[in-house]
């Protein structure tokens, strides 16, 4: 099975690079909409699988797929962004909601940190990144912390200290210290001081 996933993402991988520009219209964008939403819906799943292999080749689909314009940052930013678990197979015995594992939220901030490096966000696209990557510094694994950190930088270059200010209120103090930090020492090593980004 674990070959069958690999294989997979690699046919997507490779379609998404070797076919940059085809683009669908009418009843043939309805249709291969049906199919983007669970192929995104299990890349979602895979990029924090327990194997490292799937892992891989599921991240590397997903960079890919977010690339092409039949599926796109918006609809990609969608998924990555959304942490309810897909439906248990299995009923859970205990009656708990599934949860997503701090392995797999790792896996969606570290690509997410590659696609803000790679693609242009637009302002709206920014905005739900930066909302989640505040979520994601609020988390109680460092595992999931250090990633999501990773993203507001990415972000702070890209929009400034004064617009993503207004997306990170409510902070507990440490974590904002630790934010600010880090934006002074973007500015230090850009050698241009910003404005700093309002406490």
């Amino acid at each position: 099975m674990a070959q069958v996933i690999q294989r997979a993402c690699l046919l997507l991988q490779s379609t998404c690079e070797g076919y940059p520009n085809v683009g669908l219209d009418g009843a043939l964008r309805s249709a291969f909409s049906s199919y983007a939403d669970p192929i995104l819906q299990t890349l979602t799943e895979k990029i924090g699988d327990n194997l490292q292999k799937i892992r891989q080749r599921a991240d590397d689909a997903y960079y890919a797929a977010a690339g092409h314009p039949q599926f796109g940052i918006k609809l990609c930013l969608s998924y990555l962004t959304n942490d309810v678990p897909a439906p248990a197979k299995t009923k859970n015995p205990k009656g708990k909601k599934p949860v997503l594992t701090s392995k797999q939220l790792k896996a969606k901030y570290e690509l997410l940190r590659k696609l803000l490096e790679s693609y242009h966000f637009s302002p709206d696209q920014q905005v739900l990144a930066t909302k989640y990557a505040v979520k994601g510094i609020q988390h109680t694994q460092n595992d999931v912390r250090v990633p999501a950190y990773e993203c507001m930088c990415e972000l702070y270059r890209q929009m400034g200290g004064d617009e993503i200010s207004k997306y990170y209120e409510g902070l507990r103090q440490a974590s904002l210290d630790t934010l600010l930090t880090k934006f002074q020492e973007i500015d230090e090593n850009q050698g241009k001081p910003t404005k700093q980004p309002k406490k």
